[in-house]
């Protein structure tokens, strides 16, 4: 990774530039996973399956502002990171800005900035995956110039059945097997850890005269 510093020294932000040389380096496939080689940073899961981020060891996503093109990605519901389990071949690089000087960036930025930068060099390219228990993972991005139009697209679909195993008692057994519910000595049922996810992306710029971009 490569430290990068803004010239002007009474407002230094250093920044930690994952960019895609070094995620082909790390040998990574998510952003969540990318995270985790980040010193200070922490990366853990709940049991609804959601990301959770943590900053020297501080857990709190309401104050990590979490950006995709510079566009928030907090949600309304908890202040989570909405699309954060991305894969890397869709992003150009990795921004992430750590400690209390993010604030410049907004009231939410008190623990830090990530902000996630989408591929825009022209092409297509698409990825596959497969792994046990039914894992599939098929991911797809591309971007095309159009004069002073640039156009972007991308897309990731993860589908897996989990892991699946025999529940054999709960608190109403007995009653199924009296009832006839359920002859003895039958599971009363199955754990199921099937997940399906679509994530896409759409993007449009348009150059304005010098360096300008809309």
């Amino acid at each position: 990774a490569r430290i990068h510093q803004p010239a002007d020294v009474t407002t230094i932000r250093p920044t930690v530039v994952l960019d895609r040389a070094e995620l082909t380096r790390l040998g990574v496939k998510r952003v969540t996973e990318a995270l985790e080689t980040v010193p200070g940073l922490t990366v853990t899961r709940d049991v609804q399956g959601a990301w959770n981020v943590g900053v020297r060891g501080l857990r709190n996503n309401a104050q990590i502002l979490f950006l995709r093109d510079g566009v928030p990605l907090n949600s309304a519901w908890n202040a989570g990171p909405l699309g954060l389990n991305v894969p890397v071949e869709n992003l150009e690089r990795i921004e992430i800005t750590l400690g209390p000087g993010a604030v410049a960036y907004g009231g939410t930025a008190v623990l830090g900035v990530i902000n996630l930068v989408s591929r825009t060099d022209a092409g297509a390219r698409v990825m596959a995956r497969a792994g046990s228990h039914g894992a599939v993972n098929g991911s797809a991005n591309g971007a095309l110039q159009l004069g002073p139009i640039r156009l972007r697209a991308d897309v990731d679909v993860q589908r897996q059945d989990g892991y699946s195993k025999d529940v054999l008692l709960d608190s109403i057994s007995e009653l199924t097997e009296a009832q006839d519910l359920r002859r003895l000595g039958d599971p009363v049922g199955v754990t199921r850890d099937w997940r399906n996810l679509i994530h896409g992306g759409l993007g449009a710029s348009f150059g304005l005269p010098g360096d300008g971009e809309l």
